[in-house]
């Protein structure tokens, strides 16, 4: 509620000073005012009302200001991952990715939306743009699990295999790495196993935000919650081209 009235206090100081703003100014302001009020909004669990801003917002924005589009897609596709509209959410970073193509992390967070949307094609090629604009480790780790979350029930073949098995060799961790080899062998996918080895590691690439993109997608579908909080950390600092 306080927070409320302070938004409100800004609205009425920018509509008093109006006059004396161009009016760019004067749109930038009160586009920025409504995303205050859709993250009031979100954190007070009115999600319906703080996408409705969020849209409105995007739509009203200026097309040079890069980092603002990018921040307001964020917003909007964790709004949509709290809600658990996990293919809605990794649309808005698809488009983030598009207004700042020099971020691999938010090619990540794409991906790993997808992954929990159950999209096999549209989460790997996230993952390979991803990887093509920078190495890393918990980036190669995350496309491994992304693609033994969506491929465990059905047999590795041809192509598929070799890209496995390429990020398997390249997660930086040998324990993990050998599990992911040998989890393509069963039937079956022991991810309480795999979230136990990749704790162990999580401290060697602690710094890396990436690594919250592994959480986010090995966690079980019931635990949407506890993946929109991983996604929040996987994009927290992408504000950047």
């Amino acid at each position: 509620v306080k927070g409320d009235r302070l938004i409100d206090r800004l609205s009425r100081t920018v509509d008093t000073a109006a006059s004396r703003l161009s009016a760019a100014e004067l749109r930038k302001l009160r586009r920025q005012i409504s995303e205050l009020r859709a993250k009031s909004s979100i954190a007070k669990g009115d999600y319906e009302k703080g996408i409705a801003l969020l849209k409105s917002s995007i739509a009203d924005r200026d097309p040079a200001d890069r980092s603002g589009s990018v921040r307001t897609l964020q917003m909007l596709g964790s709004a949509y991952a709290a809600r658990g509209q996990w293919k809605d959410a990794a649309i808005q970073l698809e488009k983030a990715s598009k207004v700042a193509p020099g971020n691999a992390t938010l090619r990540v967070a794409a991906a790993s939306c997808w992954v929990r949307a159950g999209a096999v094609e549209p989460a790997i090629r996230q993952y390979r743009h991803a990887l093509q604009i920078e190495e890393r480790p918990p980036i190669r780790l995350a496309v491994a699990c992304a693609q033994l979350m969506l491929r465990h029930a059905q047999p590795f073949e041809g192509r598929e295999l070799a890209e496995f098995v390429e990020n398997a060799e390249r997660v930086g961790d040998k324990q993990v790495k050998a599990f992911l080899i040998n989890a393509t062998r069963g039937p079956t996918l022991d991810t309480s196993t795999l979230a136990v080895l990749i704790e162990d590691c999580w401290e060697q690439h602690a710094a890396d935000e990436t690594i919250h993109a592994v959480h986010l997608i090995i966690r079980p579908s019931r635990d949407d919650d506890l993946a929109a909080v991983d996604l929040a950390a996987l994009l927290d600092g992408t504000c950047h081209d």
